[in-house]
């Protein structure tokens, strides 16, 4: 039987702690062989704290802790009975599986690309924000469209009685 990826339920913010138990566990009881890799999904987002750029890991299935292992009655007693751990994602009291490529979707986005981190988004359209930042510091806008892929918010801005669009960086903005 070969290996797949489960996605295992916890108490929120209890990942951290339910990741550490099962790897103590599956080495206390030998079970490397069934049991592989335990994973926390987490991706590096940026934000503006103080006024500072910061990048910050954070974690974005809250709640959920991915396990490479051999669906058998002991794995899943294992992982089932330990403290913080909820239950299986799967139908009644079946853990399904990952479909293919949906692990590798999940690494990727966890994988530091070496470029600009993810911002935080903590906007959305219709929100009334002013640009702290960039050429039109200190005016006051409306954000009209948000493209999270690359991190960038169009904003309109209210110039001499007629609403101009600006494309800006989602983290030279705030909310007003």
């Amino acid at each position: 039987m070969s290996k797949q990826w489960y996605v295992v339920h916890t108490y929120s913010g209890h990942e951290n702690k339910v990741k550490g138990n099962l790897e103590r566990k599956i080495t206390t009881l030998g079970m490397q062989e069934k049991i592989g890799q335990v994973v926390i999904p987490m991706e590096n987002v940026a934000e503006v704290k103080e006024g500072k750029r910061i990048t910050t890991a954070r974690k974005f299935f809250p709640g959920y802790v991915l396990v490479e292992m051999e669906l058998e009655d002991q794995t899943w007693e294992v992982i089932r009975n330990l403290p913080g751990v909820s239950g299986f994602i799967g139908a009644g009291n079946k853990p399904v599986p990952l479909k293919p490529g949906e692990f590798d979707m999940i690494k990727e986005r966890m994988e530091d690309k070496g470029d600009k981190p993810r911002p935080k988004l903590k906007f959305q359209k219709g929100d009334t924000v002013k640009d702290v930042e960039g050429r039109n510091i200190d005016l006051v806008g409306t954000i009209e469209e948000i493209d999270e892929e690359k991190g960038r918010i169009k904003i309109g801005i209210s110039i001499l009685g007629r609403t101009v669009s600006t494309d800006v960086d989602i983290l030279q903005v705030e909310r007003v």
